[in-house]
């Protein structure tokens, strides 16, 4: 029984994320979530600051990383990119993405 209920929690666990896609644009970030109900978060470039990259042990462990990303005030804005691999290679892009927005 036990087994069985890992099997199904990592089926959904793998369900939610095949069903997040990130999106960056000339003008903002996108974060599309969910399989059932479909959430879309945004941000407009010309408001983050800076994207940092903050990991987890679990995502260290996996080579994934989190992107978050900075408001003008350093505060960090709602919207992130997490469980990305390649995550410094993303960074880079969404940091170019940001200077040429300004």
């Amino acid at each position: 029984a036990c087994v069985g209920v890992a099997c199904v929690r990592l089926m959904i666990a793998c369900g939610h994320w095949m069903g997040c896609l990130y999106i960056l644009t000339s003008r903002r970030v996108l974060s599309v979530r969910g399989l059932a109900k479909v959430v879309i978060d945004e941000c407009p470039l010309v408001r983050i600051s800076a994207a940092r990259l903050s990991a987890t042990t679990g995502e260290r462990m996996l080579s994934l990383a989190s992107l978050l990303f900075e408001g003008a005030g350093g505060e960090v804005m709602e919207t992130s990119w997490p469980c990305l691999a390649k995550a410094a290679e993303v960074q880079q892009a969404v940091g170019q993405a940001i200077r040429r927005a300004r």
